[in-house]
C-alpha cells in the first residue's frame, strides 16, 4: 500500500502527468482527446474525495521547488489549456507554461460561484470531457467547480501597465525570450481567455460553407491572381510563345503550363467554416492534401468563382483526432495587386533581377498606408526597390507592418 505521506504525491502525479500529455498534444497543435480530459478531471476528483486536494506536497523529483497542492496543479493544467495553445508559437507556449507555474497560487477553485462579479467567471464540470466553460452557461451542481481568478487578473493588468510604462519583460520577471510588444499582446490574450478582459466582440461571425482555393506562397498567389506564369519585365517571348501568338493570337494554356514553375502552382481546396470582416476560420477536410502550415504564414484564398481573392495570416492551427486541419486567419484588408519588384543590389531566388510581389493600396478608412508584400528578409531601412506594373516606379521601404515565415509586409514611399 501507499503510506499516508505519499498519498498526496500520488494524486498530484496523476494530475501532473495527464497535463504533460495534454501539453504534448498542444506542441504539435493537436486537439486534446476527450478521454484525456476525463482522466484529468477524475484524477482531481479522486484527490478531492480523499480530502487531499489542498494538502501540501513536497516534490521529491525537484526538492528546490516550493510546496504545491493537487488543486494548484489542476488549476495549472486548466489555465494552460485555456490559453488557446493553438494560437501560440512554441516560444509563447513555453513562456505561458513557465508563467502559469509562478502564478498558480493566485488562483483558487471553489464549489460555489462568486457573487457580484463584473467580469466573466469560468467553471469546470468534473464528470465532463472538456475544459473550462463560461460559468453563466452552467447551473450550480455538486460536480461543478468555479475558478477564482480575480487576483490573477489584477496581476495581469499590473504587468501590462508595467510594460507600457517602459519596463522590460525581464524586469517584470517575465523572461527575455518574448519582447515588448509581443509580450504585452500575449498577456492581453491570457487576460481575455482567463478573465474576460476586453472580450466584447465587435464583429459578428457568420457561418459559411464556402469552398476556396488556397495558395501557400507569394509565387503561387501571384500566379493565381494573374493567371499566367511570371515573366521578367521587358523579356522577349520564347520561340514557342511566338509560335502561339502567330497561330492563336495569344499564348496557349499548354505553353503557360510548361512555363509554370512548381512553386507557382501550389494550390489546395479548403472550406471556410465562418468569417467576419477581419477573420476567417478555414478547415481542410482532406488531411492527406494539407501542406505544412505555421503561425504567421501568409496564405492566399480565392473563391471558387475566382472573383474574390483574400490574403490572410495564420493565427491559429488545430488538428483534430481524424487529422483534419483547422486554421484561423487574420485577414489583410484590400485586394492584392500582382506586380514585379526588384530589390536594388539583390537578385531574386531564381537568379533573375525581378521577383513576384504583391502591392496593397492604402486604406484611408482604417488608416493603413500603401504596403508591399515581399519575400522574407527583404526589408532594410530605406532600401531602394523598383516596382514594375506598366512602367518602373522607384520606391523605398520605410518600415515593416507585418512579417511571417514566408513574407514581409512593408510600408513604402516614392523615392
Amino acid at each position: 500500500g501507499v503510506d499516508a505521506l505519499s498519498r498526496p504525491l500520488v494524486h498530484l502525479r496523476l494530475i501532473e502527468y495527464t497535463g504533460l500529455v495534454m501539453e504534448d498534444h498542444n506542441r504539435i497543435y493537436r486537439s486534446v482527446p476527450a478521454a484525456w480530459w476525463q482522466r484529468l478531471h477524475k484524477a482531481y476528483e479522486a484527490a478531492e474525495s480523499a480530502g487531499l486536494a489542498d494538502s501540501a506536497v513536497i516534490d521529491t523529483v525537484n526538492p528546490d521547488a516550493a510546496d504545491t497542492t493537487c488543486t494548484a496543479t489542476y488549476l495549472q493544467v486548466l489555465l494552460v489549456q485555456q490559453s488557446t495553445p493553438d494560437a501560440l508559437t512554441l516560444a509563447q507556449f513555453n513562456a505561458v507554461l513557465r508563467w502559469v507555474k509562478q502564478w498558480a497560487p493566485l488562483a483558487a477553485l471553489k464549489k460555489t460561484p462568486m457573487a457580484d462579479r463584473a467580469a466573466r467567471q469560468l467553471a469546470v464540470v468534473l464528470d465532463g470531457d472538456g475544459g473550462v466553460r463560461d460559468a453563466a452557461a452552467l447551473q450550480p451542481a455538486p460536480n461543478v467547480r468555479y475558478l477564482d481568478l480575480e487576483r490573477l487578473g489584477a496581476m495581469l493588468l499590473q504587468l501590462v501597465a508595467g510594460l507600457r510604462n517602459g519596463k522590460s519583460p525581464a524586469e517584470l520577471a517575465l523572461g527575455a525570450e518574448i519582447r515588448q510588444p509581443g509580450c504585452e499582446a500575449l498577456l492581453l490574450l491570457l487576460g481575455a481567455q482567463w478573465c474576460g478582459m476586453g472580450t466584447g466582440r465587435v464583429e459578428e461571425r457568420n457561418p459559411s460553407s464556402l469552398k476556396v482555393m488556397v495558395s501557400m506562397s507569394i509565387a503561387a498567389m501571384h500566379y493565381h491572381l494573374t493567371g499566367r506564369a511570371f515573366r521578367q519585365p521587358g523579356a522577349q517571348l520564347s520561340k514557342r510563345e511566338e509560335e502561339d501568338m502567330q497561330l492563336f493570337g495569344r499564348v496557349s494554356e499548354r505553353t503557360e503550363q510548361s512555363l509554370l514553375s512548381q512553386r507557382s502552382g501550389a494550390l489546395e481546396t479548403w472550406e471556410i467554416v465562418n468569417h467576419s470582416r477581419s477573420g476567417i476560420l478555414g478547415m481542410c477536410q482532406r488531411p492527406d492534401a494539407a501542406t505544412r502550415l505555421s503561425h504567421n504564414q501568409l496564405l492566399g484564398l480565392r473563391t471558387a468563382g475566382g472573383r474574390t481573392f483574400y490574403l490572410g495570416v495564420v493565427q491559429r492551427i488545430l488538428i483534430d483526432e481524424a487529422g483534419a486541419v483547422s486554421i484561423g486567419l487574420r485577414v489583410i484588408p484590400g485586394t492584392p495587386q500582382p506586380i514585379a519588384a526588384r530589390l536594388v543590389g539583390a537578385v531574386a531566388a531564381d537568379g533573375q533581377k525581378y521577383d513576384r510581389a504583391l502591392l496593397m493600396s492604402a486604406d484611408e478608412a482604417r488608416k493603413v498606408p500603401e504596403t508591399l508584400i515581399l519575400a522574407p528578409n527583404s526589408y532594410q531601412p530605406n532600401r531602394a526597390v523598383n516596382l514594375f506594373i506598366d512602367a518602373v516606379r522607384p520606391v523605398k521601404l520605410t518600415g515593416v507592418l507585418d512579417k511571417g515565415i514566408n513574407f514581409e509586409r512593408c510600408t513604402i514611399a516614392d523615392a
